[in-house]
Parts: C-alpha cells; structure tokens; sequence
C-alpha cells in the first residue's frame, strides 16, 4: 500500500514539475511577445494554442 501511495506521490510530484516548467516557458514567451509586440501584432487565443499543443502533444 505504501508503495502504491509513493509512486503516486512521485508521479503528481513530477505532474506538478512539468506543469511549472511549462507556466515558466509560457512565460518567458509571453514576455517575449510583449517586448516584440510593436513588431507583431497577434492574437493571443491562436499562439496559445499552438503553445498548448506543443507541451500535450511533444
């Protein structure tokens, strides 16, 4: 039972891990695409998604 209960605790630990690395990245990007938004004017829904599926689907 214990082990059962350490290999879900890892895998929420290394859930939580990705899901920070992917809110750092998104936003590092986002900055980026403040810095550069006089140069490119986008929407924010269509390069979401496309963020989104690339950390789902890599």
């Amino acid at each position: 039972m214990r082990c059962l209960y350490n290999i879900i605790a890892a895998r929420k630990h290394r859930f939580a891990t990705l899901l920070k690395r992917a809110w750092h990245q998104y936003r590092l990007i986002w900055q980026w695409m403040e810095s550069k938004k006089a140069l490119i004017e986008v929407t924010p829904n269509s390069w979401t998604i496309q963020l989104l599926r690339v950390f789902l689907f890599k």
